[in-house]
């Protein structure tokens, strides 16, 4: 019986990931999008990964957060060495990685539902695995994960994550339940892959609280002879990570205070109070999906201003809060409910925790929705069910949930038409208005694209609008005043589009192109706005990036010491080794050897190239820039070159 079911589940596993392929396979003629080049245009920031040397400083190249999750970003080597690329070998390890994550779910179900429903036929216990699973492979939540690349973040740290649950099962029976075999093998496997976690996404760091979920709902209680030795390896394997999870959010706690007054529009507590409704949000997404649920967009999620304001906030709340306490005082009585919501309440401790991220994103349920679907899979393959009407259950919703995914699966196989029906779903969020508007700059039809951000001209001013509008506006051959207007307000204005603006206006005279005599006075206008932002001017970084791009506009207008003098103030302010070397080459390139070689030896030291102080992967790819000399080489490379040419220019004879 035993040995049929575990055929049984073989065979199930196979025909999951036959589906799983088939149903996300039309996205793998997808493209990049938004947060994809931002974290994947590092693979060329140093002339491609050719060397140790290369290597090296990309693994350290994250920006995503403090750890800079260098196993993800070390798992883009799979797929290019070099920026630009193409976007189908992403896509595919993408899903490849969704497909093996569905095996360890399907894994980790069979397990679970061995200790929690042990008089469950094997055979019964196989299809109830197998039909969770299949509802969280194929859920349409998770085409919105699979095509979208930069979620590799997530899809590996939940991989690593399942992994180190199942390694803990296999210790677990060898403590408890005194199966025969080595425990150490084990305990290194729930660290290697605790450790991989984290280094994939933060997210990993819940791997002990997704334990301590498992032990206080499906797995049975020690003996009393076996109690100590769980307890140790509880002190040693699971307690440290926790306390050091504790401390990682007590340390971020001052900075998510700060940033949040400066790049959101909510306090951290009103985030906090924001997460019930969103929790709920997801569960309905969950539950029952509906078109368009895998979106990027929920920029026009509101945040709870106070118990009240909306009024479902305080109704929220102690829903959530009630449902957790009714799932942990009856853990024992309904264990397979009280895991599902358990696992899926803690899978969220840290994205819904005193972080300052936004409100929320579809993505964030990856890991908490791994075992969501159990108790209802056990419930509709129970042995109260009929058998006709559990399997006509059981396909129906495969089926449909299959079928949906599938479908959106075509639509991100095809960014143009992904954003225009973004655009058409979600006409409240700017983001998903201003993504479809930037394929009507790309294709040159800009009615279409003014038609779909005219309304938003009447709304607070947002730089991705205003900028957008610019860029429609210029391709008909002028910018009218009152859109220059809404413009110079969006960035004297808005907190969260420094980076935005700072890009557009570096770009500006390939952007403005078409606006031939206005152009100048266009990107003056605006770049003087984003100047008096009184936000950006609280950060030292975004004012010398923005007196960088200031400087460039000087030097094209052949003012070389007046550019000096702003880039000398700059840098002054905050300085930077890598700033230091593109300002330097900027102003040789504009014909100013003397005043390039000036700049450089005012703001070049040793202490600069050694880079700042502090914790996080990029004061780490500082140090080991000094380890490795790069930017004391691009230094003597640069100073040797501007030497070279200075000395040219004055053997060359006068007249």
């Amino acid at each position: 019986m035993v040995l049929s079911a575990r055929v049984l589940i073989a065979g199930l596993a196979l025909a999951l990931a036959v589906l799983g392929l088939w149903t996300f396979a039309p996205a793998l003629s997808g493209d990049f999008l938004f947060d994809d080049y931002a974290n994947l245009a590092t693979l060329g920031s140093h002339g491609g990964v050719r060397d140790l040397e290369s290597l090296l400083l990309y693994l350290s190249s994250g920006i995503a957060d403090a750890t800079g999750r260098p196993v993800a970003v070390a798992s883009f080597l799979f797929d290019a060495r070099d920026w630009p690329a193409a976007p189908g070998p992403f896509l595919r390890t993408n899903l490849a990685i969704h497909l093996v994550n569905g095996l360890l779910v399907l894994a980790l179900a069979w397990q679970l539902l061995g200790h929690a429903t042990t008089a469950v036929a094997p055979t019964r216990r196989a299809l109830v695995a197998s039909l969770a699973t299949a509802c969280w492979l194929v859920h349409p939540l998770q085409a919105g994960i699979v095509p979208y690349i930069v979620q590799r973040h997530a899809t590996l740290a939940t991989g690593f994550v399942l992994l180190g649950l199942l390694a803990w099962l296999a210790l677990h029976r060898r403590l408890v339940l005194e199966q025969p075999g080595r425990r150490w093998p084990w305990a290194l496997a729930f660290v290697a892959s605790l450790g991989l976690a984290t280094l994939s996404k933060p997210i990993g760091l819940l791997l002990p609280l997704l334990v301590l979920v498992l032990h206080a709902t499906v797995l049975p209680l020690p003996l009393p002879q076996r109690a100590a030795a769980l307890r140790r390896a509880q002190a040693w394997l699971l307690w440290p990570p926790m306390l050091a999870l504790g401390a990682y959010l007590l340390l971020q706690l001052p900075d998510a205070i700060e940033s949040s007054r400066q790049l959101r529009e909510y306090s951290l507590g009103e985030r906090l109070l924001s997460q019930p409704r969103v929790l709920l949000d997801y569960l309905r997404r969950l539950l029952l999906p509906l078109p368009g649920d895998d979106a990027l967009f929920v920029d026009q999620f509101q945040p709870s201003r106070g118990l009240l304001t909306p009024w479902t906030t305080l109704p929220a709340a102690v829903l959530v809060i009630g449902a957790g306490c009714l799932m942990w005082l009856t853990r024992r009585r309904w264990p397979l409910l009280a895991l599902a919501g358990l696992f899926f309440l803690a899978g969220h401790a840290l994205e819904s925790g005193p972080v300052n991220l936004e409100l929320a994103f579809p993505h964030r349920n990856y890991l908490p929705a791994a075992l969501l679907f159990l108790p209802i899979s056990a419930v509709v393959l129970g042995p109260r069910m009929p058998a006709a009407l559990a399997g006509l259950i059981a396909v129906v919703t495969v089926a449909v949930l299959a079928l949906a995914s599938h479908q959106q699966a075509r639509l991100w196989g095809n960014a143009e038409a992904l954003a225009m029906d973004w655009s058409a779903r979600f006409p409240e969020s700017a983001r998903a208005q201003v993504h479809a508007a930037t394929w009507d700059v790309w294709w040159s039809r800009p009615e279409p694209g003014l038609r779909r951000l005219a309304p938003w001209r009447q709304r607070r001013p947002e730089v991705q609008v205003a900028l957008t509008l610019i860029d429609l506006e210029c391709l008909q051959g002028a910018v009218a005043e009152p859109t220059l207007d809404y413009g110079r307000r969006a960035l004297s204005q808005d907190r969260r589009g420094a980076n935005l603006a700072v890009a557009w206006l570096r770009q500006s005279p390939d952007r403005l192109i078409s606006c031939r005599q206005q152009a100048t006075a266009i990107a003056h206008a605006l770049l003087q706005a984003a100047l008096a932002n009184p936000w950006w001017q609280r950060n030292p970084a975004q004012v010398r990036d923005l007196a960088v791009v200031e400087a460039g506009r000087w030097l094209q207008a052949g003012r070389g010491d007046a550019a000096w003098r702003r880039l000398d103030a700059a840098l002054g302010l905050s300085p930077s080794a890598e700033v230091t070397l593109a300002a330097s080459a900027m102003i040789a390139t504009a014909g100013r050897p003397d005043l390039a070689l000036a700049l450089l030896d005012a703001h070049w030291s040793p202490g600069l190239a050694a880079g700042p102080s502090g914790r996080g992967m990029a004061a780490m790819q500082h140090r080991l820039k000094r380890w490795l000399g790069t930017l004391v080489r691009e230094h003597a490379a640069l100073r040797g070159k501007l030497v070279a040419e200075l000395e040219a220019r004055r053997s060359m004879p006068s007249g």
